[in-house]
């Protein structure tokens, strides 16, 4: 009994005392609590007492009770206030037992925000409650008005004399700006260097002249930053918590939201000032917001421009790490330039898929800028503009890996700025394919707004059905009909376009179904063992089978066969067996699958995921000062004029897509905040 203890446990308003043993264990004191207080449950709350030097000190494990007994037995105190808080609000400083005494904190004027709380989740600390026109209310304020802020334990930052802070004046400075934010008063520098800060309440010089004030200095010994004089005592009036403060500068946010940037990193800046707001009652500028969550990435995962000098040390460790990967690094007077990386798992699965490969670029929107082209999953390049000289340069790098490939390789291009001339100069005899898509969207951006909606979409369409013609003879008679439907309008932009690059009936190569500059197939399926085909190629197979069940079929000689149907020619575009082929397979008792190419099999879909793309380990990198002046620097850029874009400009005569709002329900370019309509 001489080690044993009284522990006084409180929550809300309630409390109890219960018989703390030296053998108490954690899940044991927890039993007894939800036993006491029936609205709790193990996990939705958290154990906290107090001392002198630790404000707040947490129970979470049987080890975190022996120590408290320990400590408080060293005190030959034989009581122990442990208070109980909710999960997610945090603590306020609980009452000290008789034989510790605590230095003078300073608590502000309590004040409230409108929100149905149960009074469970007030606690006795009421410092960092607000109104939303930051006005006082007083006493006559409801316990179900007020509500706990994530800020809270900033009140306990700066609490005596003797405190240190391990990361010396950074660390003192955030501290002090986050106990001034959450006390709700202003402060001013007196001295401010690495070695020494001296600061006083902004009131000061005033008429009320504040007492407050705070001296910290820097310890040789240990490099920590120590609190030698403290007055913690406000003499002027008004010390309350505001919504706004000069001192919730974008450093202050950038600490804030370190851990929502970590898992996020595109969050976006209306969403974080919205937790502010939310979790800790404060209102930031939108550009305080922006330059905050900056900081945080730059924080987290430093500057951008440090990167491009570890592109050296990169390119080696792929090299090692993936076999047979090319990387070509090109710089200008130190500086970046251009980037080629194709790596060896790619190379090595693309002599495995349908030779066609599908080329595109699209913008780079960090601090530098550039442009990516890129080959999914194939090759990359990172330039710094979309030109002739960059894309010739892709080309040429391309056309050194694919030497060893004898194939007739096919590019899928939307007609880019100096994309065709890079073709045409390396791979003047490769099939080339304009996409679709954009075609149709160069198209309705030359047809006159003026025109019809429906009239421009039946020549888009006309326009669709001669790329798709499966025969020369159904071209030639959709041509037709869309010259004679575009009465002019059209021959411009036909003028522009070599019928090859376009139309499948007059197309070289070999399309395998692509028509447009996007993923052809899904790589998502599983591979059954005892398939033949891939699922989805299997399944086309077998719909093809059924389809041309009723079909007459004749044989008209050993190698030549008559369906009575009509024609599709689809076995030429998507180089898969159509019905036709597939039902005199059957008739003349043939297998199928020696007709289909292997690019459609399992066999090939294993062989190309067969060599995985390795990660790059980083135990060995070197330290980016190692590099001195000789270190790779990023290329040189300038913020251009303007307010930054927040949309990527669209191609020409792209169409937006119509949405449904959720606040309205109508089909429109409206969401539920731009939406005018009445509910």
């Amino acid at each position: 009994m001489s080690n044993s203890k009284f522990g006084r446990f409180t929550y809300g308003g309630d409390s109890f005392i219960m018989y703390l043993s030296s053998s108490i264990k954690y899940d044991d004191m927890c039993a007894k609590i939800c036993l006491k207080f029936q609205n709790l449950k193990v996990g939705q709350y958290v154990l906290k007492y107090s001392l002198t030097d630790l404000p707040n000190c947490r129970l979470d494990s049987d080890e975190d009770i022996a120590v408290m007994m320990e400590i408080f037995e060293v005190l030959n105190s034989r009581f122990i206030n442990i208070q109980i808080f909710d999960v997610g609000s945090s603590s306020a400083i609980s009452i000290m037992p008789s034989t510790v005494v605590m230095s003078a904190t300073v608590k502000p004027t309590i004040v409230s925000i409108e929100a149905p709380f149960d009074d469970g989740d007030v606690s006795s600390d009421d410092s960092n409650c607000e109104d939303d026109s930051n006005m006082i209310l007083g006493n006559f304020v409801s316990d179900k008005m007020k509500r706990k802020y994530m800020s809270s334990e900033w009140n306990d930052y700066i609490f005596r004399i003797g405190q240190f802070f391990t990361s010396g004046a950074v660390e003192f400075q955030d501290k002090l700006c986050k106990y001034a934010v959450e006390s709700g008063f202003q402060f001013r520098y007196m001295k401010n260097d690495k070695s020494r800060i001296t600061t006083v309440c902004a009131k000061k010089k005033k008429k009320e002249s504040c007492q407050w004030y705070v001296h910290a200095s820097l310890r040789q010994s240990n490099n920590f930053f120590y609190i030698t004089k403290l007055n913690n005592e406000h003499t002027c009036v008004c010390v309350v918590r505001h919504q706004k403060h000069k001192r919730l500068r974008s450093n202050i946010v950038s600490t804030i939201i370190s851990d929502k940037v970590r898992s996020n990193p595109l969050v976006k800046t209306r969403d974080i000032m919205d937790y502010l707001k939310q979790d800790y009652g404060f209102e930031v500028a939108y550009h305080t917001a922006y330059r905050g969550k900056d900081a945080a990435n730059r924080s987290l995962h430093s500057d951008e421009g440090i990167g491009y000098g570890y592109l050296p040390w990169y390119l080696d460790a792929v090299k090692r790490t993936n076999p047979g990967s090319r990387c070509v690094l090109d710089t200008q007077d130190g500086r970046f330039r251009r980037l080629f990386i194709a790596y060896g798992a790619s190379l090595h699965g693309f002599q495995y898929c349908p030779p066609i490969l599908f080329v595109d670029g699209t913008f780079i929107k960090n601090k530098y800028k550039g442009m990516l082209l890129d080959i999914f999953p194939y090759a990359l390049a990172i330039v710094d503009a979309e030109s002739k000289e960059n894309w010739r340069w892709f080309f040429e790098q391309l056309a050194i890996i694919l030497i060893s490939d004898h194939r007739n390789i096919v590019f899928m291009t939307d007609r880019g700025l100096g994309l065709l001339d890079g073709i045409k100069a390396v791979f003047p005899s490769s099939p080339h394919s304009y996409c679709i898509k954009h075609l149709k969207d160069n198209l309705y951006g030359r047809l006159s707004k003026k025109l019809p909606t429906s009239y421009i979409d039946t020549l888009v369409s006309s326009f669709a059905a001669c790329a798709y013609a499966r025969t020369q003879e159904k071209f030639d008679e959709a041509m037709q009909k869309l010259r004679s439907d575009g009465k002019g309008v059209v021959e411009d932009f036909l003028k522009e376009l070599k019928r090859e690059n376009y139309a499948f009936a007059h197309f070289p190569g070999k399309r395998y179904g692509a028509m447009s500059n996007s993923q052809a197939e899904s790589y998502n399926n599983m591979i059954k063992d005892e398939s033949v085909l891939c699922p989805k190629m299997e399944k086309k197979l077998l719909k093809r089978l059924q389809t041309g069940r009723n079909w007459r079929v004749r044989q008209s000689s050993q190698d030549v066969f008559e369906v009575f149907t009509e024609t599709c020619n689809v076995m030429e575009f998507r180089c898969f067996p159509c019905a036709h082929a597939v039902q005199l397979m059957n008739k003349a008792n043939l297998l199928a699958y020696d007709y289909i190419e292997d690019y459609w099999k399992t066999t090939f879909y294993k062989k190309t995921y067969e060599l995985p793309i390795c990660p790059v380990p980083n135990l060995d990198r070197p330290n980016i000062l190692s590099f001195g002046d000789s270190a790779l620097q990023p290329p040189k850029t300038r913020r251009p004029p303007g307010r930054p874009r927040s949309r990527r400009n669209r191609s020409f005569g792209e169409q937006c897509k119509e949405i449904t709002c959720s606040r309205c329900h109508t089909l429109g370019h409206h969401n539920s905040r731009t939406s005018i309509n009445p509910i």
